[in-house]
């Protein structure tokens, strides 16, 4: 995927992170409503990645497994998630600043 880190066996180094392709986002949102569990493997520093993780989520809530929890819009994404399907909050961890307010949303 562009974007992503990949190793090379001969080598076995890593090789540096690629520059997107301006496409990638796009393609990446397109993909997410048909098979959201390839959110998996979007890079999440990528600039989109909020609006991606978005659609995959909505699509399919369990996904928000994939989305790192020191992402800034973390909460955002779990309140959509929380809401089309309550029991996501079992994926928020319970050290999470606002796992009080996730719960709540919850129930």
């Amino acid at each position: 995927m562009p974007g992503s880190r990949v190793v090379n066996p001969e080598i076995g180094a890593d090789v540096p992170f690629l520059k997107p392709e301006a496409w990638y986002a796009k393609l990446a949102t397109f993909a997410m409503q048909t098979t959201p569990d390839s959110l998996k493997f979007v890079p999440h520093t990528l600039d989109q990645y909020t609006a991606i993780a978005e659609v995959a989520v909505y699509t399919n809530p369990s996904t928000f497994k994939y989305v790192p929890t020191d992402l800034p819009d973390y909460v955002t994404l779990a309140e959509v998630a929380i809401t089309i399907k309550p029991n996501v909050i079992e994926l928020v961890p319970r050290n999470h600043p606002n796992y009080a307010y996730l719960a709540a949303l919850s129930s």
